[in-house]
């Protein structure tokens, strides 16, 4: 089953450019798993109002919206849809990282990248975009890739980086697993962006480079429950080395971008693997002898 098959009800309701208030509350409230009338208590409003806000039948003021996303959990990019839906100014901003006013935060995440070496590690948006990565990560690609050159010669994602032939697909001695593991990683991150379009566009890319060994049938149950700790098998030839994958988020921020932004670190799973990358970093990130 492909992912817009899946998610098909919710992307044929969430994929117009303009989405009401009603719209964004019904679909929150429903994830949540409460009736109208159980958030509207937890608002303190009467459910009439409860029922004339998801209806749009009237628009909620600026501080109900804000304790009704407190109430439903919303992320900051969520709340803004809310704000702006309702005709309000949104609340929360959405940093550049390449502006110097995140130059503070591009510290924060360059330290959590260095510190992670020798292990590799990359930074990823919540649309698996790789905004940035540390030299471990530079080392893998270059020396476990099919093309690095034209891997890095166009914006890399992280289906591109696993699945694109110029990637590490033909290194990668179960790519089924990894891809199972990696279309749940997508799924959890439609709902986080709201099934936009630009998400939506990245969950079709994961789709087009499915490697033609995968079994479609097992998709949906996979995607919702991944095992745990499946690890990625790169063999070059001449080198292996196995990961498993662990993802971090930053501490307390008030901002979109910081929010939906992941740490991405690939561990050793075995001792040879450990050595390997132990012995790359005191070469000088070159292959060891």
């Amino acid at each position: 089953m492909e992912v817009l098959e899946l998610h098909a009800e919710l992307v044929i309701k969430l994929l117009p450019m303009e989405r009401s208030a009603g719209d964004i509350i019904r679909f929150w409230r429903k994830k949540r798993q409460l009736s109208q009338m159980a958030l509207a208590d937890r608002l303190d409003i009467s459910f009439r109002h409860m029922n004339f806000l998801e209806n749009d039948k009237t628009r909620g003021s600026s501080d109900l919206l804000q304790r009704l996303g407190e109430e439903l959990d919303l992320t900051y990019r969520a709340r803004n849809a809310l704000l702006a839906a309702s005709g309000h100014a949104v609340h929360y901003r959405e940093l550049d990282l390449s502006a110097e006013e995140a130059s503070a935060a591009r510290r924060v995440l360059e330290f959590a990248l260095k510190a992670a070496e020798p292990y590799p590690a990359n930074i990823v948006d919540a649309h698996l975009n790789i905004v940035m990565a540390n030299r471990a990560m530079d080392f893998i690609i270059e020396h476990f890739a099919g093309n690095p050159n034209l891997l890095r010669s166009e914006p890399l994602t992280m289906p591109r980086l696993n699945f694109h032939p110029s990637g590490l697909l033909d290194s990668m001695q179960n790519p089924g697993e990894v891809f199972q593991m990696q279309l749940g990683r997508v799924h959890r991150y439609l709902e986080v962006v709201e099934y936009d379009r630009k998400s939506m566009q990245v969950a079709q890319e994961l789709e087009n480079l499915r490697p033609l060994s995968l079994d479609r049938n097992n998709d949906s149950s996979m995607a919702e429950s991944p095992h745990l700790l499946i690890p990625i098998r790169l063999n070059n030839g001449q080198h292996v080395v196995n990961v498993v994958t662990a993802v971090a988020t930053l501490g307390w921020s008030r901002d979109v971008t910081l929010e939906e932004l992941r740490i991405e670190y690939a561990f050793p799973a075995d001792e040879e693997s450990n050595n390997f990358l132990q012995a790359a970093q005191a070469a000088g990130w070159r292959l060891p002898e």
